[in-house]
């Protein structure tokens, strides 16, 4: 089950369930050298997110084994360098509803 739990991450990461997730802006603010205005639209990438080389070594490969847990391979392969990196199905209380059951499903079909 772990194997195929990484394969499944693997395959959510290079094609997310959500192409990108749009956010209103709470507060004036800066990201990435660009001036937010509070309430203005801030929409994120996750395809572009999920394969950006500053967070994924070796972005455009499928490499379920990055999920996977052993002292013997290499931790440059690891999962995404930041905790919020990774999100398939969205996060926080706009997330997906159906994330678990989804992932069940796609466990039990395989």
């Amino acid at each position: 089950l772990p194997f195929l739990t990484a394969c499944l991450n693997e395959t959510l990461r290079l094609y997310p369930a959500l192409p990108e997730i749009t956010r209103l802006a709470q507060q004036d603010d800066v990201l990435s050298g660009y001036q937010v205005t509070r309430g203005s639209s801030v929409v994120v990438s996750l395809y572009s997110m999920h394969r950006h080389p500053a967070i994924w070594p070796r972005p455009d490969e499928w490499l379920p084994q990055r999920w996977m847990e052993a002292a013997d391979d290499d931790a440059e392969d690891r999962g995404p360098r930041s905790p919020n990196a990774f999100l398939p199905f969205g996060v926080g209380p706009r997330g997906c509803i159906g994330r678990n059951f989804s992932l069940l499903n796609m466990q039990v079909t395989v």
